[in-house]
């Protein structure tokens, strides 16, 4: 179960990757081009704490809304909620399109 949770993960941040890359500054490293990371952490660190929770836990723990929901103490609607606004929000950021770090 572990390795078809790690494979699905994998597969899930490829597809992610695919659909969105392309809107993102990229820093050129050899091989192939990559997110920038420096600005990716910058633009993390002017969101909300609680938009910033809900992408960790959706993104880095895999849960889903019901389990942030819980961890949270928020409605599962309002963890959709806030998870769409940061990623809003962030993407914004990441594209210049929104506040800059």
């Amino acid at each position: 179960m572990v390795v078809l949770d790690l494979k699905r993960g994998e597969a899930r941040r490829k597809r992610a990757l695919e659909r969105y890359a392309g809107d993102l500054p990229m820093a050129e490293t050899g091989d192939s081009p990559r997110v920038d990371l420096d600005r990716l952490v910058a633009c993390l660190d002017h969101l909300h704490e609680r938009e910033r929770s809900v992408l960790v836990l959706t993104f880095c723990s895999e849960q889903s809304a019901t389990e942030i929901a819980a961890a949270l103490g928020l409605s599962s609607g309002n963890v959709r909620v806030i998870r769409n606004r940061a990623l809003r929000r962030l993407r914004g950021c990441m594209t210049g399109e929104g506040s800059a770090p």
